[in-house]
């Protein structure tokens, strides 16, 4: 019977061999797992401001500071902006070191690059159009704001609007008002529905 008191040379190979192998998965997806946990919060944070619009029946603005990285909400009432009331949202929150807000596109500030800007989430569900990326100097994501949902969707890359996809001509037809036999016209003689 051998009394051994250590680990043999191939023994500690095969373990560094092994150990190699894990840090090489797992060290690049620590990398892009902290732009996907930074956006997944960013994502929460725009949920809980639309909801909170929606719930208060106030304006909400989710303000992004694209220096420093940071983004807070702030309630609108009476025209003046204040902390909301609920404390989950009510916190300015800063992004993982390394990654930052390379931009934010919305229909009333236009491709905001540097400084601060606002998107606004009102209390029918709707929200300002808006596109962020956030970038960790390697990847980037893509965060799309549904103007009429308040919806995010998150997107691998970077991505601007998506196309404009015209309505067929058969769903038109069912917007269309038609009037029963006999109905007074309610367009005055001329226009296009006439």
């Amino acid at each position: 019977m051998r009394n051994s008191r250590g680990f043999t040379l191939i023994e500690l190979a095969i373990t560094l061999c092994v150990l190699s192998l894990a840090v090489a998965f797992v060290v690049p997806n620590m990398v892009t797992g902290t732009l996907s946990s930074a956006g997944l919060h960013l994502v929460g944070t725009i949920r809980a401001t639309s909801l909170a619009a929606l719930t208060t029946n106030q304006t909400h603005h989710l303000h992004v500071d694209l220096q420093t990285g940071t983004y807070w909400t702030m309630a609108v009432g009476h025209e003046q902006e204040r902390p909301p009331n609920d404390a989950d949202i009510a916190v300015h929150w800063t992004l993982p070191s390394g990654v930052t807000v390379r931009d934010v596109t919305t229909a009333q500030h236009g491709t905001v690059t540097t400084g601060q800007t606002v998107i606004q989430f009102h209390p029918v569900r709707r929200a300002d159009s808006a596109i962020i990326h956030l970038a960790d100097g390697q990847n980037t994501i893509t965060l799309l704001v549904d103007p009429v949902t308040a919806d995010v969707l998150v997107q691998e890359g970077y991505h601007g609007a998506p196309a404009h996809v015209p309505v067929p001509e058969q769903i038109q037809a069912l917007f269309v008002p038609t009037l029963p036999a006999g109905s007074p016209a309610f367009f005055p003689e001329g226009s296009p529905r006439s």
